[in-house]
């Protein structure tokens, strides 16, 4: 998995540095539909179901999933607390 996510993050990093200003709500949309491709690839490798449940977020995050959202809440509390300037 961790090899997965080291080959999507870049792609999620582009996308974010063009869409970063989209509304959060979208950002999370991509983010739950990455995540579940990345279950589904590892569902039909080890077999199994109710993915969400033995792989939840916070295993993806753990592994090293670049989150959009995350990164656009850590942007823009870096920005409120004035560590940008």
């Amino acid at each position: 998995m961790k090899a997965m996510i080291a080959e999507v993050n870049p792609t999620l990093r582009g996308w974010y540095a063009s869409f970063k200003h989209v509304p959060p709500s979208q950002l999370g949309r991509i983010d739950r539909w990455v995540r579940v491709r990345l279950r589904s690839i590892l569902r039909k490798r080890r077999g199994g179901g109710r993915d969400h449940l033995r792989r939840p977020n916070r295993y993806f995050t753990e592994s090293g999933f670049f989150c959009l959202l995350d990164a656009r809440i850590s942007e823009t509390a870096s920005f409120r607390t004035g560590a940008n300037h």
